[in-house]
């Protein structure tokens, strides 16, 4: 019997890299509360 995963996923972080991929010059690294992250200008 196989294992069902029990989570979402996530789809914004997918959708994100979608962005990030068309659209390089938009995105620039931020820091947030809990360390790196990223930012669609």
């Amino acid at each position: 019997m196989e294992n069902l995963k029990m989570h979402t996923p996530d789809l914004a972080e997918e959708n994100f890299k979608k962005l990030a991929a068309m659209f390089p010059n938009a995105v620039t690294e931020t820091l947030n509360g809990s360390g790196g992250g990223n930012a669609c200008n």
